[in-house]
């Protein structure tokens, strides 16, 4: 498994799986919210690759 931070590039892939997994946009927004609050850490946020061999 590779882990790492997420990054800008990383946001449009992220919002597609949160849309597939709930079946709506309510939770993609949501994490948009958050990223544009004055409180987000970005350094908080981890992005799983997949697994590797």
């Amino acid at each position: 498994m590779n882990i790492r931070c997420e990054t800008l590039p990383d946001y449009p892939a992220i919002a597609e799986v949160n849309i597939l997994a709930f079946g709506q946009e309510n939770e993609a927004k949501l994490v948009e919210k958050i990223r544009d609050s004055d409180r987000y850490i970005s350094d908080s946020n981890f992005f799983n690759l997949g697994l590797t061999h």
